[in-house]
């Protein structure tokens, strides 16, 4: 689960410097990404939960 925090992170930075640079294609792009990710998180999280009790 790290990596996808991690990666995340990573996505929101480079988020950032899209917006500064109001590349709204690299915006949209990094958004969908980023929401998938949140989503493959959230899954992890949820099967960790099912696996712990």
């Amino acid at each position: 689960m790290a990596l996808l925090s991690d990666q995340i992170a990573k996505l929101t930075a480079q988020l950032d410097k899209a917006m500064a640079s109001k590349d709204t294609k690299k915006v949209t792009e990094l958004t969908a990404s980023i929401t998938t990710y949140e989503s493959w998180l959230e899954q992890a999280s949820k099967t960790l939960e099912d696996f712990s009790g």
